[in-house]
């Protein structure tokens, strides 16, 4: 099985990550197909013109990060589950209401999720995916205006 893949020696960027770039861009397009067998390191690298070495790093680098697996004697394969796929999961929605008045918190606790926010930190902390609710503003002791409230982390998108 001859890949079309086109090796430049003479960029920066190292052989083996070419190769890596190229063979994950041919799962991802679909050219190479869930549990479809790909060549050996030794077919490969003849193929190539490059050290079975190369070949080597960029299948190590592709099956520590799941696009390929192997097995015993049989050979190498694109998995049949990308780890691409996973980042396009569905999202979990759970009932946020249902989960705080599960957990009751000490007044230590209760204290910790009501701080003070410098106002020049306020913004930084709504833009980072943070909410603020019951939101006040004080004099700090150190003279600043800043706003008091609730904080909560919420998963935008």
């Amino acid at each position: 099985m001859d890949l079309p893949i086109t090796i430049d020696p003479d960029t920066s960027l190292p052989l083996h990550r070419q190769l890596y770039e190229a063979l994950r861009q041919a799962i991802l397009t679909g050219r190479l197909l869930p549990r479809q067998r790909i060549p050996s390191t030794r077919e490969l690298a003849k193929s190539l013109g490059i050290s079975r070495t190369t070949v080597t790093q960029s299948y190590e680098q592709l099956l520590s990060e799941g696009y390929l697996e192997t097995i015993v004697g049989s050979g190498t394969y694109v998995c049949a589950q990308l780890p691409d796929d996973l980042l396009y999961s569905d999202p979990v929605n759970a009932d946020r209401s249902a989960i705080r008045s599960s957990i009751s918190l000490s007044k230590y606790g209760t204290g910790l999720t009501s701080i003070e926010i410098p106002e020049t930190n306020l913004i930084h902390l709504l833009v980072s995916g943070m909410v603020v609710q019951h939101l006040s503003s004080f004099r700090c002791s150190c003279g600043a205006s800043c706003y008091r409230g609730t904080v909560e982390t919420v998963q935008i998108g």
